[in-house]
């Protein structure tokens, strides 16, 4: 007889089924579990045949412990299935098999990996648009987070996928859900170089997404500057973004304009109107947008701000140094040139009675010492 001999194979690969096997084999059969109506014989031969751990089978096990019906209740069938299957399919754009998988357990749209990204997400990641759509169409939430907290349409963005971005605004994403940085959609799009892509998120956007900061303080604006995008930040500033706005470290965004070396894009700032308001704003340590030219060595930059009437050119850091200090310590002699064409005082003293001369001296910066001991005489 077969069953007897299943039962025996069964019982050496699992050593743990002696009950199963004993209602499989009708040992213990009573007239309700034998009922065709509620369990199907030939589907429980074919699971022992392959060796399926059926103990791990939830729907299978329980009708046997509580002697019911064979029908799985819903949500169960994810257990079953290999979800990093699901998952490389949602990234490969491979909408049969995600199609057939979902359609058998609608759950699995909502099912997350390790990082908390759902097959909607991995869509995302492979910048699979029309499996996107599947999924949409097949009821996935839009706007669920992942261990980041990042969204679909966070991730789109920091993958700078203009046509992913597209089809998720279309289709309701929220642009107001920051990641676990405190960061929107908009601060990501920043840094993505074709600046549609942040158009398209400011065709949405009102005024307080515009100027969100993030846990460190930075708006979309700041880091556009730091990113050193002079049209995205032309574009932010037209749609309302506030200039006076600083950062965790007191820093505006004119202070990453002028620490990106970009001329252009410091223009841009200055040129707005609230421009000339933030150009002696200092930093945690004092140090004004002059401070960072000066010690970055870019005199083209210091030209630019020394154009705005309101600029201190012997502005004090939190140690009295003076730009003209850093540029001398920095060894920038261009910057020291400009700084002094420019007709500031060349022997300021520090918190330490220091000169510019003096930090020159002591760091060896043959150049700014010539320049600084002609200008002392």
């Amino acid at each position: 007889m077969e069953l007897p001999r299943m039962q025996m194979e069964y019982d050496q690969d699992w050593g743990r089924s002696s009950e199963v096997s004993r209602w499989v084999t009708g040992q213990t059969a009573t007239q309700k579990t034998i009922d065709p109506n509620h369990f199907i014989w030939i589907e429980v031969r074919e699971l022992l045949v392959e060796r399926v751990n059926i103990f791990r089978r939830k729907p299978l096990w329980s009708c046997w412990k509580k002697n019911t019906s064979i029908s799985p209740p819903p949500g169960d069938a994810a257990e079953d299935i290999d979800l990093t299957v699901v998952y490389q399919a949602a990234a490969n754009g491979d909408v049969n098999t995600l199609t057939a998988v979902i359609r058998e357990d609608p759950s699995i749209l909502e099912c997350c990996d390790s990082e908390g990204c759902t097959p909607l997400m991995h869509a995302v990641s492979g910048r699979q648009v029309d499996t996107v759509k599947l999924l949409l169409k097949m009821g996935a939430n839009i706007n669920t987070q992942d261990a980041c907290g990042r969204t679909s349409l966070s991730l789109a963005t920091y993958l700078g996928w203009l046509e992913g971005c597209v089809s998720l605004l279309r289709n309701g994403a929220k642009q107001n859900i920051p990641d676990k940085n405190g960061r929107l959609p908009l601060h990501a799009a920043t840094a993505e170089p074709d600046v549609r892509l942040l158009n398209v998120l400011l065709q949405k956007s009102n005024l307080s997404e515009i100027n969100h900061q993030d846990n460190e303080g930075m708006t979309s604006l700041h880091w556009a500057a730091f990113h050193n995008r002079p049209q995205h930040t032309q574009t932010l500033l037209h749609r309302g973004a506030d200039l006076t706005l600083v950062d965790r470290d007191f820093k505006t965004a004119l202070h990453w304009a002028v620490q990106s070396g970009n001329r252009i894009l410091c223009s841009i700032i200055l040129d707005h109107y609230q421009g000339p308001s933030i150009i002696n704003y200092d930093d945690e340590n004092g140090k004004t947008c002059m401070h960072i030219a000066a010690a970055a060595g870019y005199s083209d930059i210091i030209s630019e701000l020394a154009k705005i009437p309101e600029c201190n050119l012997q502005a004090l850091d939190v140690d009295d140094r003076t730009p003209l200090h850093w540029a001398a310590a920095a060894g920038k002699a261009d910057c020291v040139q400009t700084l002094l064409e420019l007709g500031i005082d060349s022997s300021p003293r520090d918190i330490n009675e220091n000169t510019p001369l003096t930090y020159a001296m002591y760091c060896g910066h043959t150049a700014c010492i010539k320049l600084l001991s002609q200008e002392s005489r």
